[in-house]
């Protein structure tokens, strides 16, 4: 089962993961993508105007930076039907299964709308 980490994120950072295609996770929460079988990436936006997902990215790499921050390089994105508000805590990440977001994957970074 493949699955997609829901990272929160802020106007702060909209413009690393929109032009940088890059998130950062704090060193004390780093993630353990692997063992999940996380491929896919949905920033959970928590803004004036908007709350929740609109699109999924794939996750084309990921590393612990010198600082011990936790780096994700972002690839391909897809644009969810629907705005998606399913976090139990919007304080931290989650794993959900990619078939909550209405996507299969075809290969590797390609996903297939059901």
């Amino acid at each position: 089962m493949i699955n997609v980490i829901v990272v929160p994120e802020t106007d702060e950072f909209k413009e690393h993961v929109s032009h940088s295609s890059v998130v950062w996770i704090n060193k004390n929460i780093a993630p353990n993508l692997v063992d999940n079988n996380a491929k896919y990436l949905a920033p959970y936006w928590i803004t004036d105007n908007f709350r929740g997902v609109n699109r999924i990215f794939h996750i084309l790499s990921h590393y612990k930076c010198n600082d011990g921050t936790y780096e994700i390089i972002l690839g391909n994105s897809f644009v969810l039907n629907e705005t998606w508000d399913n976090i139990g805590n919007p304080r931290k990440y989650e794993y959900h299964k990619l078939s909550e977001f209405g996507f299969a994957e075809i290969t590797d970074g390609l996903l297939l709308r059901l």
